[in-house]
């Protein structure tokens, strides 16, 4: 009820639930998702000096660099811990609106391929 009076809101650890947040408020009945692969895990590890890294390689070169994630909080090298619960809350999001998008009787379709998102009907392939 608070959702749908707008005076309460699930954990908006991205963009796209908010985006769903508002479309199912505004009464849509089936909301189709693209873009949505939260691949986060993709590409993580931890380099020689402990540090929580992101593996970059670009499609002109077969060289990967190590990058490390910058916590934004502090300007310091994040801990794995945090990182995963942060992409926790993105999904704890996601599963909100799956929820949400039950009680007020619409559909949420994923259509994005390689999506990592487990919550919302799945339908990579799909014709506009």
């Amino acid at each position: 009820l608070l959702y749908k009076l707008g005076l309460s809101h699930p954990i908006f650890g991205t963009v796209a639930v908010l985006c769903i947040f508002y479309l199912l408020n505004r009464g849509y009945q089936n909301v189709n998702v693209f873009g949505v692969d939260m691949t986060f895990l993709e590409g993580i590890t931890i380099n020689d000096n402990n540090e929580l890294c992101t593996k970059i390689k670009h499609f002109y070169d077969d060289k990967v660099e190590l990058k490390p994630y910058i916590d934004p909080s502090n300007m310091k090298v994040m801990k794995l811990s945090k990182y995963i619960d942060n992409f926790g809350y993105m999904l704890k999001g996601h599963e909100d609106m799956e929820e949400y998008s039950q009680r007020v009787n619409s559909h949420i379709i994923n259509c994005t391929e390689e999506s990592m998102l487990d919550c919302y009907v799945r339908r990579p392939k799909i014709d506009l």
